[in-house]
């Protein structure tokens, strides 16, 4: 069963810059990065290599024919399965980690975690007792 109460969607336009697109899913999972790739194939064999993009490109400039599109994302929905969503609908590889990962390995080993758990549990392991201030809350000039 579907729970409509913890569904979200993120909508990428052909403008959107992956700076953008970052700083719209760390609005929904403060906690997680998602980084964006692009899959090079070296041979006919399908061995190739992901290229991660420059922050300022933005998805035009990655696929000239790209169509924006909105991505549901459901709290309970794995890790890997919302990778698999960026791919099966643009094709391109995305990688969900923790945002203070020092390793390849702590971010591997969060594929079968639901978006909602690794964000917990990254902000129970981040929590200092300090309320979280965003510069973009801030108004200017203090």
């Amino acid at each position: 069963m579907v729970d409509r109460v913890n569904t979200k969607l993120i909508y990428i336009s052909k403008d959107d810059s992956i700076h953008q697109i970052q700083d719209r899913f760390s609005e929904l999972f403060p906690f997680l990065k998602i980084s964006i790739f692009k899959h090079v194939d070296l041979t006919s064999r399908q061995i190739g290599e992901n290229i991660l993009f420059c922050l300022d490109i933005k998805m035009n400039q990655i696929d000239l024919g790209f169509q924006g599109g909105f991505v549901t994302i459901f709290e309970n929905m794995t890790i890997a399965k919302l990778e698999q969503a960026f791919y099966d609908k643009w094709g391109l590889v995305v990688e969900i980690s923790r945002k203070n990962s020092h390793s390849e390995l702590d971010s591997a080993s969060i594929d079968h975690y639901s978006l909602a758990h690794a964000n917990q549990e990254e902000t129970a392991m981040n929590f200092t007792g300090k309320e979280i201030i965003y510069f973009r809350d801030v108004p200017y000039g203090c």
